[in-house]
């Protein structure tokens, strides 16, 4: 991708325009406002169009891309608003970047310009075919009523007509006098592949005549057209099939035999014909996608609503392949439409197609339209001439995936089949689901009438195979613009806490503690294994239902690679021994922790192996097992560390061993951040909020995946422990609370492997900044470890203890929270001495008969036991108590820099009434400090 297409396709046009002020309201596919050059009498002069990703001024004419609307609102040159983009989305500058070489940035402007020049003539160019219409109502009239187009379609496509002829004798090109009164233009038309002409300077003849023109839009400007002949196409040689002679080819019907469709020419300038794809800008963040086949097909598909893209032909080319399956890769469901017809073209082509996706890992169904009776062949375009969108739905709901298709196909012999199911249908099903996989196999197995035995040893045949050919492929080439954003993140200073921001970005509002916490665990499992105190880190995130532990670890997920954790439910007893790549160096995540809970964990050898796996980096078991003669012999089954832990619970307590394996953490269960949630999800559902893009979210994989296994050294840690014993009190769990918190400081450490120095072991040295993030990230876990309660439990113990005794629905009522909610945390209080049940009189009851007669009856109630005191737990030094130095106190220069904002939950507008019943935006009211935008956009490093 040039220096321009990936600037554009990471700048959305919408969001730019939302950022400067643009408050438009929504017409059909495009939003209509207010241009900031102007004032207008409607307010809705300004349309810009999200599905092309361009915009126009209906009052002053100005037009253009996500640069010419920058330039619009900015009133800068064109350089300045390129330069203002890039920064947004972390790329280096056209000019003044330090991080390029003067070569470097001269062939970045160079092709920049070059870039820039081409696509803005087929831009004006595409208005220029555009306004021909009006004098063509029979072109206008095959549009609306043969294709069946609507004009809103027509209008924003800018579909058009190229003329057969010229307005006048002298004139070789109408569409070249035009693009040569614009002055950038002069001199550069041969470079746009419209014209045809000896002498690059001209004279120019039109390349397209009598053509129905389909613009190929990306990002704002068109990319490439295609023209469709017509009944006033010339009859010649440039415009039909001819021999080597000149002479004209005959059609079926004896007649000359039009060229269908002609594309620009190319070999001009290197940015004619790259683009292929018609309408990539339509699927953005789409989820479901629809392939057509020809340009018509796309138009109606988009018209009618789909997101859809076409290569323009039966199928991609080859070399599309990758892009094509970039391009799709956050879409659910595909499906293919290609033409149906009697030769069976078109359906080819979309299994080809199919058959490539699917084996990508995407869900991909073949859409059959039906043939009318008595004709030979329909395209989707005729189909929707002819039906609405849920017609076409329809046919969808119905559609046969990919296997299913190539399962039907099969012969009912087995042996017939088997050289084609290990060809074209089992390597299609390796990288699917177990559930998913099963049930192709099961209906192959009915299909040929085989044992399930036979089709598991052909599967597992060409699973050695894929692996063999995947050893002997070179390693996958990445984008060099996702290498260029995610080695940016790698030299940030602020990438912890940028890092923190994109999950904000994605939906999570607040937790930013949580955030923090997950990704230590993922990190840590890149620190050696060390039994005598090991580094990996467990997490428990203890909450109520639906208090959002899972949806913060699901959105952390994303912006890992997969590669670096495994994701669990539950697990049988040896089910982790037998995990094809082990879990050496991952993180493992049981989603629910019920089979660690004291009353379920017992004798069972799941918890028995994670904890092992935890405390001493490997585990093992010996098990018979026959040899190559038959023979049993024992065989030793080994799970090898370091492996990192996250389970989310609503149980306060798991099994006491592990227990005391875990930092605990909680989500925020207050009222304020309820109401966070509750706006967050509205906009959400109302299609306003935008979340992270798909390139940021890549970057940051791309990123975790430039991480490697590092040893820390931490020269401070001497200092750190020595602080920690001063206190008269130091309770036994603080030797692996210190080891833990010893570990986030190198998780941190690792994280900024690229930004560190080395010792002469190559080890990497943590720097003081290290454990400052480090200290935000395990503050408050560290001493609730060490038996100390949390900040907001402390204030629950003193209501309590100031109104007691005191009932539940006292507590629920004061505290914001349902009376289950409030439950875990009782109980977990009760179980540590903390709180009592007594009567009204705070008398504790004599029984537990006593006192579920008093529940039953509403008499029970609550108080703080008399022997409990709250601990004095020696909290963690700060940076500047152990330094000194000014710049490391609050507010200092460093303090800040590294300051990851954690207590901050992101501004979200909420609407209020006051108390005149007038309605108001206002922020929620938890925010803390300076309200800052989160922008993923900057991953590049800070100014």
């Amino acid at each position: 991708m040039s220096y321009y297409g990936e600037l554009k396709s990471k700048n959305d046009i919408m969001n730019i325009a939302t950022a400067h002020g643009f408050a438009g309201t929504k017409a059909g596919k495009a939003w209509q406002g207010e241009c900031p050059k102007h004032p207008s009498a409607s307010g809705k002069c300004l349309v810009i169009w999200p599905g092309i990703q361009g915009f126009k001024c209906y009052h002053c004419g100005e037009s253009g891309d996500v640069i010419d609307l920058v330039i619009l609102y900015k009133g800068c040159d064109h350089i300045t608003a390129v330069n203002y983009l890039a920064d947004r989305v972390g790329m280096p500058h056209l000019s003044g970047n330090t991080q390029l070489s003067p070569e470097e940035q001269a062939r970045i402007q160079a092709e920049a310009q070059e870039e820039s020049l081409v696509y803005d003539m087929l831009t004006e160019a595409a208005d220029w075919y555009h306004r021909q219409l009006r004098n063509h109502q029979s072109i206008v009239d095959h549009l609306l009523n043969h294709y069946g187009f609507s004009k809103e379609i027509i209008d924003e496509l800018k579909i058009g007509f190229a003329p057969p002829g010229t307005s006048h004798p002298k004139i070789t090109s109408d569409l070249a006098h035009h693009l040569e009164s614009i002055a950038r233009f002069n001199g550069q038309l041969a470079l746009s592949g419209l014209l045809s002409s000896k002498d690059p300077q001209g004279p120019y003849f039109d390349f397209f005549k009598g053509r129905i023109v389909f613009p190929f839009w990306r990002n704002g400007k068109v990319v490439n057209m295609i023209a469709r002949a017509t009944a006033m196409t010339p009859v010649d040689r440039f415009e039909c099939y001819a021999d080597k002679g000149g002479n004209l080819k005959p059609d079926e019907k004896g007649n000359p035999e039009y060229i269908k469709y002609k594309k620009l020419r190319v070999h001009i300038s290197r940015f004619i014909g790259t683009e292929t794809f018609m309408g990539l800008d339509s699927i953005r963040g789409a989820r479901e996608v629809v392939i057509t086949e020809g340009a018509p097909d796309w138009v109606s598909a988009v018209d009618h609503g789909f997101a859809a893209i076409s290569p323009v032909t039966t199928n991609f080319r080859e070399e599309d392949m990758d892009k094509l399956a970039q391009v799709t890769a956050r879409a659910d469901t595909i499906y293919l439409i290609n033409d149906n017809e009697d030769n069976a073209a078109g359906q080819k082509g979309a299994l080809k197609t199919g058959k490539y996706l699917t084996a990508q890992g995407r869900k991909v169904f073949l859409v059959e339209l039906p043939k009318p009776e008595g004709e030979s062949k329909i395209d989707l375009n005729e189909y929707l001439v002819d039906h609405n969108a849920d017609d076409l739905r329809g046919l969808m709901a119905s559609a046969k995936s990919i296997p299913d298709v190539l399962i039907d196909g099969l012969p009912e012999d087995y042996v017939k089949a088997q050289p084609v199911m290990k060809t074209e249908l089992l390597p299609l099903l390796l990288g699917m689901d177990d559930g998913i996989r099963e049930h192709y196999l099961d209906r192959i197995r009915k299909k040929v009438t085989t044992s399930k035995a036979a089709l598991t040893a052909d599967l597992d045949e060409v699973k050695r195979i894929a692996d063999a050919q995947a050893k002997e492929s070179d390693q996958p080439v990445i984008d060099p613009a996702l290498q260029t954003a995610a080695e940016a993140i790698a030299k940030d200073p602020a990438l912890i806490r940028k890092r923190i921001d994109a999950v904000n970005r994605s939906g999570v509002v607040g937790e930013r503690n949580v955030i923090a916490m997950y990704f230590a665990a993922l990190d840590s499992r890149l620190l050696p294994e060390d039994t005598a105190s090991p580094n990996a880190l467990a997490i428990k995130n203890t909450g109520h239902h639906g208090s959002g532990k899972s949806f913060t670890m699901k959105k952390c997920l994303e912006l890992s690679p997969e590669e670096a954790y495994h994701l669990i439910t539950s697990g049988s007893a040896k089910s982790l021994y037998y995990l094809p790549k082990g879990l050496k160096h991952k993180c493992l995540i049981v989603a629910e922790a019920f089979q660690f809970q004291a009353n379920n964990a017992g004798d069972s050898e799941f918890v028995y192996v994670v904890r092992s796996l935890l405390s001493e980096g490997c585990v093992s078991y010996q098990v018979p097992q026959k040899d190559e003669d038959g023979k049993f012999i024992t065989v030793e089954k080994r799970l090898d560390g370091p492996t990192s832990f996250i389970t989310t619970t609503i149980i306060d307590k798991l099994e006491p061993q592990l227990e005391d394996r875990l930092f605990t953490i909680h989500p925020d269960e207050s009222m304020g951040q309820t109401r966070s949630i509750m706006t967050m999800t509205a906009r959400i559902k109302e299609g306003s909020f935008e979340g992270i893009d798909e390139q940021a979210i890549d970057a940051w994989k791309h990123f975790h995946a430039l991480l490697k296994p590092v040893e820390v050294v931490i020269p401070y840690a001497g200092r750190i422990s020595d602080y920690l014993q001063r206190g008269e009190r130091l309770p036994i769990a603080t030797r692996r609370a210190f080891n833990r918190v010893m570990a986030i400081i190198q998780t941190v450490a690792c994280a900024y492997q690229f930004q560190r120095s080395k010792d002469s072991k190559s080890r990497l040295i943590a720097e003081m900044c290290d454990y400052w993030m480090a200290l935000q990230i395990v503050r408050e876990a560290f001493k609730e470890t060490l038996g100390h309660q949390g900040k907001a439990a402390i204030e629950r113990i003193n209501f309590i203890r100031e109104n007691a005794p005191v009932q539940y629905g006292t507590l629920t009522s004061q505290w914001g929270v349902s009376k289950s909610a409030l439950t875990g945390w009782v109980r977990g209080k009760l179980y540590d001495n903390i709180l009592s049940w007594c009567d009204e009189d705070g008398v504790e009851f004599i029984d537990d008969a006593a006192l579920k007669k008093a529940k039953h009856s509403g008499k029970a109630y609550l108080k703080i036991n008399d022997d409990f005191q709250v601990d004095d737990v020696t909290g963690l030094p700060t940076p500047f108590e152990l330094t000194a130095d000014p710049d490391w106190n609050e507010g200092g220069k460093f303090y800040q820099l590294f300051d990851l904002a954690l207590d901050r939950r992101p501004a979200i507008e909420n609407v209020t009434v006051d108390d005149e019943g007038a309605v108001e935006n206002t922020m929620d009211d938890a925010i803390e400090g300076p309200v800052e935008v989160f922008s993923f956009d900057d991953i590049g490093i800070s100014n």
